[in-house]
């Protein structure tokens, strides 16, 4: 997880923002891709 990753390099993570990005038929396969491999938390 992104989080932990900071935090092992000292960075301490208080909270987190969530910026909400509707998918649709042009970003869907992109974001999938975003929480898949690089661990972003996404809402269904």
């Amino acid at each position: 997880e992104k989080r932990h990753g900071l935090e092992h390099w000292g960075i301490n993570v208080t909270s987190r923002v969530p910026l909400i990005i509707a998918a649709n038929k042009f970003n869907a396969g992109y974001l999938k891709t975003k929480e898949e491999k690089m661990g972003h938390m996404l809402e269904d």
